[in-house]
This record gives structure tokens, C-alpha cells and sequence, in this order.
């Protein structure tokens, strides 16, 4: 390749990156403020439901059937507000969805016009839910607070608020636009000068990464920050309108009751009204009540009621930006004062909200560049490599293909993550099953147990015929059954149906970690094997870092059976990618070895008589399994689920774990020093056990942080290293090293099949932290016990060389 052509590709690689992750972060960013601002808008429409529940089970509670209301217009005319317009649909049906009322005329009398049928278990339930056109809130109705009696539908056109949202996009648009364009025209004029100037080495290649690296993330800064800003107001102006519209249906109540002729100091449990419109209303801090000399005559916060008519305090009129103050009136006369104060706490979580949004999609974008950078590399080196009848590279460059194959592939299959468990629990909600008696949690673990058979029963059937095959047929072929196992997954009806399609991907996966294996042990010489391992680690770190919360925030806008198309689409980029990029079995210049035949029958029980295996298989991946399958996958997002965390937020802690593994080559080539990989496998699980056992201390969101950090450094010193240990065996240097991986491999994920059941079992057992509690106890002792039984098997490696 010529120097001119060379440094064309620099250039015009430089500049895709930039365009993609600045793309990447307007997208994401975006995305994110429309899910905040429709979660704001739909609160405000919420009020106005909650009002109209409030007529309705009035009249039940004086004996009114449901089914035998004269005139629900006359009940429902609450709606005169400014939000009229936004309201599409009001439904009021049964439990089981007959339609007693709507605004659309030729649904009474029918089955409401939409699948799901919410189930509610007490009156402070409350469910939000989209269609095509209408995004509904659903509230129960309830007679005398004890039986369900029907249920409240309010349907919201979600135009309106994509119109609304549409010009706020606009100027984020701009400011994108513009710090794109400049970050592009320092690039070009930056690189441009390096590359004229300097002479092509590996230092001035170090260069040009720093470069794109800097501008990449004071690009992304800027845009981010700019863009927060203008977030933040257009949620306080949302959050005024909330208030505003609780003001307005509050004095509309009391309005009422003081047109009749009833003395504002004398409305009996006005204290009780307040209180109850404060509890349903998070955004609202506290209301008062006062006569026309402020005086305070009743007022309500979240907490308690009270009535202070004589008392003496008298409010303060003075300008307040956190305060809505509202006339009460009877016959157009002034009768006092409705005080409606908002929740700065709300006000500020929000903002603090959007600030993490925004630093979260810098971090993605960022991250997702610095893989485009090493993306860049592969494309370069190819195009400077002749087409030999096989591939021989350095070993470095060998890194890096595995790196972002490993990058791809983990980007599919995490993307599905942070949602999978509160997916299955919607199946199960919308179809429940029943299997034996079995407990609603271990049947919710079984679409994560067929996912885990699949692997199973594909790493075995893997080692048998990659000899025959190739790895990069068996790559193709395992990449093409993740396509069709996230796409089949996302059409899923129920919890059965997804069993059978996770398990598909299931399969799949398990085929290309096998695979995997294989390029890895042939593409690194022995004395860099846990670096290597270690590449693989940190391509699965960066996608963790990506595909986790753009999985949580994009299932907020798309739903979940959309984003399981997009992790389908990210698998078909993968099988695109081995396609062009792993033209042959690539193997390095300095280690070009024949790997033995395919795997025995008496090869599986070689596990069982080299005692490293058996320990690391017994006291070191059970432990594993238990901390990563059955915690990570399964437990964590249904604890930060049932905890009211959003699925974003759920995206954003688990992210954490991904940000810590990224140092997992670093400490790769320190074991390769070493050269003692029991030494990381014991720290890291000792690691997670301890940390495991911080749920006892309290069990908050802070805690669960600080855990998802103590598992981030346990499987950093520990998943590199256990290949390592594994393949540095006698038994691995007698069949095989990737057919040995392939074994233990099968071993690890037919118990992995059980973790999520025994989770979901000991969860309803004991409860989640009691659960917690136990494998953290588990995997300590089990640590233990590995130390002591089992050996350093590269312990004479050095005195080899």
C-alpha cells in the first residue's frame, strides 16, 4: 500500500469513527430525553385519570353497578383542562376487559381493542402501556376499597407528544450537527499534518490513536453537555405543567363544594382530600389550604394529614418558582387560597437523570469509537497482508481480530440483558404457566436454563466437527443461528415459545465461544495465551459497557420485542464481519501447531482424572456460574426491577461491571508474568464471594452498586486466567487444548442450566437477600477449598523456555 493510500484510509477511517459515535450519541441521547419526556407528560395525564377514578368509585361506593351508569359523561367531564386535546381514549371495563364505556363509538359492549389486560393485586397498582397510536395508563377501580371491580383506561395520542418532543430534537440536532462538523475539520487538519510530516512507526501510530481518542471524547463532552442544558428546561417547563394541572383538578373539587354554600373553614375532611391527591402524586410535595388572609386552614403532605384552622400560621405570598398558588372561589367570589408545593427532590432526581443519561451515552460512544479504532487497525493490516493460502500475522494483530469479534458477538447476545428477566415476567403476566406445582420463580429461570441447554449441548457438538468444518464455517454457521434465535425471541407469545427460541441462540452461543477457543489457542503463542484470553475478555468488557444500556434505554422506546430484533441484526453484523475478515483459520507466524483429533468418549472423562480440572470444574466455575449466571443475568435486574428502577438506570449500574473489565488485558499480561493463574482465580472469587456478602450490611441501591463493582474486579483477574489454567494441563497438552476448553466448557454450562432455577427457587424460599447471602457463602468456602486442593500448572513453564 502507498503512502498516499495509506493515509487516505487514516483520514477517511478517522472521520467515519467520528461520524459514527457522534451519530451513536445523538441517537442514544435523544432517545433517552423522548422516554423521560413521555414518562413526564404521561404523570400529567395520570392526575387527570386518578380524578376520574375518584367520581367513579364514588359512585360505586354508593351502590352503582359498573355496568348500569346512566350518564358516564357527566362522571368523566373532568377533562377540561388544557390536556383535553391529548387525550384519545377513555375506557371504563371489567376485570376481564368488557367494555362498558369508551369515547370511540362501536367499542362498548366489546372486549377492550388491545391485548394485554393488565392484573392488578392492590388500588395503588398503576400500569402504562403503548399501542401503535396510544400510549394508555390503566387504573383500577375498586368498591369500598376492598373489591376490584373494573378498570380505568386513559389513552394519550402519542403524536401529540412526538410533536411536542419533535422541535426539542431539532435544536439537539444543531448542536450535534455543529460539534460534528468541528471535530471533523480538527481531525482532517490534525491527522493531515502528522501524517505528512512523520515517517510511519509504531509511535506515530500510538499518535493518531490519541488524537481521535482526544477529539472523540471532547466532541462528545461538549454536544453532552450543551444538549443537557437544554433538557433541563424543557423538563421544569413539564414539570410546571404537571402541578398546574393537579391545581387546576383540586380547586375544581373544592370549587365545588364551596358553591355550596359551605364555609371554607368548615369542609369537613379537607385535610384527607389533600393528603390523598399528595400520596398519588409523587411530583407534589405538600398542599395547603388558607382563607383570603392566608391564614392556614388545612393542609396534607405525603406523610400525614392534619387540620390547623385557628392555629395562627399564616402563609407566605412572597414569590416561590417551587410553589403553585390557586384561587378558591364560589359564585366568581374569592374564598381563599390552594397552595400546591412541588418536590424539588423529583425535580433535582430527574435532572440528575438526564445528567447520567448524557455521561452514560458519552461513555458508550466513546468506548464504541475506541473499538472502531481497533476496527480500523484489522481493515488496514488486511489491506497491507497479502492472501496467502492461510493467514499468518503477529500475533498483536491476531489480538485484535479476536478482540472485536469478541466485541460483535457480545454486543448481540447482551443487548437482551438488562430487559430478559422482566420480558419473561411480561409473558408470564400476559400467559401464565403452570408445571407441577413449580414456584412462579424457577419457571421464570427456565427461558435462561434452555438458553444455557443450548449452550450445552453445542459446545460438545462443536468440538466434534471443527475439525471437519473449519472454525470459520462453524463461526458463520453458529452467528446465522444467533440471527434466528433473537429474531424468532422477539415474536415470542409465551414462555414456552421462548424457551425453544432461546434456546436456538443458546446454541449458537455456545458454538462460537467453542469456536472462539480454537482461534484464540491458534492465533497466540503459549507465553501470551492469558493475554489472549484476555482480548477475548475485554471485547465482551466493551460491549457490556455499550450493548447493556442501549439495550435499557432503546427497550424503553422500542419495547422488548424490537429490541430483540436489533440484538438479531447486531448478530447478522457479526456473521458479515467473520465472512470478510476471517477469510481462513488464521495462525500465527511463530506457532503453527497440529491440533489433535476431535474429542473422545473416554476425552469427557479426562476431567475426572487430572485433579486441576475436576477442582477448577467443581470449586471454581460452579462458584462462577452461580456469581455471573444466576446473580448477573437473572437476580439483578429483577431486584432493581421490583426496587422501581427503570430499565435505563438498570442499563447504567450493570454498565459498571463492564467499565472495571476493561482492565482485562492489562492484568492478562501480568499473569503471563507471573505465570501462577490459580493465584487470579482464587483472588477473583474470593472477591466475589465478600462482596456478595455486603446485601447483609443493607440492602440499597448504593451496596448494590458497590457489588456489581466487587464482581467487575472478580471476573477481571478470573476469566482470563481460568482458560489459562485450564489449557496449561498436562490432560490439555495430551487432546488438545481447545478440545479440552470444549470439555470443561460442556461441564460448566450443564450446571449453568440449573443456576438460574436454583436461584429462582431459593429466592422464593428465602428471599433475594437471604439468596445473595447463600452464594456468597457458597463461593467463599469453595475458593477455599480450590486453593488448597489444587496446583500452579505452569509453575515449570519458565524454567521450559
Amino acid at each position: 500500500m502507498n503512502r498516499v493510500k495509506y493515509n487516505l484510509y487514516i483520514l477517511i477511517g478517522a472521520s467515519i469513527i467520528i461520524i459514527i459515535s457522534q451519530l451513536l450519541s445523538s441517537f442514544l441521547t435523544t432517545s433517552s430525553f423522548e422516554k423521560t419526556y413521555k414518562e413526564t407528560v404521561v404523570s400529567r395525564y395520570r392526575i387527570v385519570s386518578k380524578e376520574i377514578r375518584k367520581n367513579v368509585e364514588t359512585a360505586i361506593d354508593y351502590g352503582k353497578p359498573l355496568d348500569r351508569f346512566g350518564d358516564y359523561n357527566r362522571i368523566i367531564d373532568i377533562s377540561s383542562g388544557e390536556e383535553k386535546t391529548g387525550i384519545k381514549e377513555i375506557i371504563i371495563a371489567s376485570p376481564e376487559g368488557d367494555v362498558f364505556y369508551s369515547m370511540s363509538a362501536g367499542i362498548t359492549g366489546k372486549k377492550v381493542p388491545f391485548k394485554r389486560i393488565p392484573v392488578f393485586k392492590n388500588q395503588s397498582d398503576e400500569y402504562t402501556f403503548d399501542t401503535k397510536t396510544v400510549i394508555y395508563t390503566a387504573l383500577p377501580l375498586y368498591y369500598n376499597k376492598t373489591d376490584w371491580t373494573g378498570v380505568l383506561y386513559l389513552g394519550i395520542d402519542s403524536k401529540m407528544i412526538k410533536d411536542q418532543v419533535a422541535p426539542i430534537n431539532q435544536k439537539t440536532m444543531k448542536y450535534y450537527g455543529f460539534s460534528l462538523s468541528l471535530a471533523l475539520f480538527i481531525t482532517i487538519l490534525v491527522l493531515s499534518m502528522l501524517l505528512l510530516y512523520t515517517e510511519k512507526s509504531k509511535k506515530r501510530e500510538m499518535f493518531i490513536s490519541i488524537i481521535i481518542f482526544v477529539i472523540l471524547t471532547f466532541s462528545q463532552l461538549g454536544s453532552g453537555l450543551v444538549n443537557n442544558k437544554l433538557y433541563e428546561v424543557e423538563y421544569s417547563k413539564l414539570f410546571n405543567q404537571n402541578m398546574k394541572t393537579l391545581s387546576r383538578v383540586v380547586k375544581t373539587g373544592f370549587d365545588f363544594v364551596l358553591s355550596l354554600d359551605i364555609k371554607i373553614d368548615r369542609m369537613k375532611k379537607a385535610e384527607e382530600i389533600i393528603h390523598e391527591r399528595v400520596k398519588d402524586n409523587i411530583e407534589c410535595l405538600e398542599m395547603r389550604i388558607t382563607d383570603t388572609n392566608g391564614f392556614i386552614l388545612y393542609q396534607g403532605d405525603k406523610n400525614n394529614k392534619s387540620i390547623q384552622v385557628g392555629s395562627g400560621e399564616k402563609e407566605n405570598f412572597a414569590a416561590n418558582p417551587f410553589r403553585i398558588v390557586t384561587t378558591l372561589n364560589s359564585n366568581q367570589q374569592l374564598k381563599g387560597y390552594l397552595f400546591v408545593y412541588m418536590n424539588r427532590e423529583i425535580i433535582k432526581e430527574k435532572q440528575r437523570n438526564l445528567i447520567l443519561d448524557i455521561l452514560t451515552v458519552i461513555l458508550i460512544s466513546i468506548v464504541f469509537g475506541f473499538e472502531m479504532m481497533g476496527f480500523l487497525h484489522i481493515l488496514i493490516v488486511k489491506n497491507t497482508k497479502l492472501e496467502n493460502a492461510v493467514v499468518v500475522q503477529k500475533s498483536e494483530d491476531n489480538m485484535q481480530i479476536i478482540r472485536f469479534t469478541a466485541f460483535i458477538f457480545f454486543f448481540a447476545e447482551l443487548i437482551p440483558l438488562s430487559f430478559m428477566p422482566i420480558y419473561i415476567n411480561e409473558l408470564f403476566n400476559l400467559q401464565p404457566l403452570q408445571l407441577f406445582n413449580t414456584s412462579r420463580g424457577t419457571i421464570m429461570g427456565l427461558p435462561i436454563s434452555s438458553y444455557m441447554l443450548g449452550v450445552m449441548i453445542f459446545v460438545p457438538l462443536i468440538g466434534f466437527i471443527t475439525d471437519r468444518f473449519g472454525v470459520r464455517k462453524i463461526l458463520l454457521s453458529c452467528s446465522l443461528l444467533l440471527f434466528a434465535g433473537a429474531i424468532l425471541s422477539a415474536f415470542s407469545t409465551s414462555i414456552i415459545q421462548l424457551m425453544i427460541f432461546r434456546f436456538i441462540s443458546g446454541a449458537g452461543y455456545g458454538g462460537i465461544i467453542i469456536s472462539s477457543t480454537n482461534l484464540i489457542i491458534h492465533s497466540i503463542p503459549d507465553k501470551s495465551r492469558t493475554t489472549g484470553f484476555g482480548y477475548w475478555s475485554a471485547g465482551f468488557a466493551s460491549a457490556a459497557i455499550c450493548a447493556v444500556p442501549i439495550g435499557g434505554i432503546l427497550v424503553s422506546r422500542l419495547g422488548f420485542r424490537n429490541v430483540m430484533i436489533i440484538s438479531g441484526i447486531a448478530a447478522l453484523i457479526l456473521l458479515l464481519f467473520i465472512f470478510v475478515f476471517i477469510k481462513k483459520d488464521v495462525v500465527i507466524e511463530d506457532d503453527i501447531s497440529d491440533e489433535k483429533k476431535h474429542a473422545s468418549l473416554s476425552d469427557f472423562l479426562c476431567i475426572f482424572k487430572n485433579r486441576n480440572l475436576l477442582v477448577n470444574t467443581l470449586l471454581s466455575s460452579i462458584p462462577y456460574s452461580l456469581a455471573f449466571v444466576g446473580l448477573f443475568q437473572y437476580l439483578f435486574p429483577l431486584f432493581m426491577d421490583n426496587k422501581g428502577i427503570s430499565q435505563s438506570d438498570i442499563g447504567r449500574v450493570l454498565t459498571i461491571f463492564g467499565i472495571i473489565s476493561l482492565s482485562t488485558p492489562f492484568f492478562s499480561r501480568i499473569a503471563d508474568k507471573i505465570k501462577n493463574d490459580k493465584l487470579f482465580i482464587a483472588a477473583g472469587n474470593l472477591i466475589n464471594g465478600v462482596f456478595l456478602l455486603l446485601f447483609l450490611i443493607n440492602p440499597n441501591i448504593y451496596i448494590f452498586i458497590l457489588v456489581i463493582i466487587g464482581l467487575g474486579f472478580g471476573s477481571m483477574l478470573t476469566d482470563a486466567a481460568t482458560e489459562s489454567f485450564i489449557t496449561s494441563t498436562d490432560t490439555a497438552k495430551r487432546i488438545g487444548e481447545a478440545k479440552t476448553l470444549g470439555i470443561i466448557t460442556t461441564y460448566e454450562k450443564l450446571i449453568a442450566i440449573f443456576v438460574p432455577l436454583t436461584a429462582g427457587a431459593l429466592i422464593s424460599a428465602t428471599g433475594f437477600i437471604n439468596t445473595t447471602a447463600i452464594l456468597g457463602i457458597f463461593i467463599i468456602i469453595s475458593t477455599i477449598l480450590f486453593i488448597i486442593f489444587s496446583t500452579n500448572p505452569r509453575k515449570n513453564e519458565g524454567k521450559d523456555e
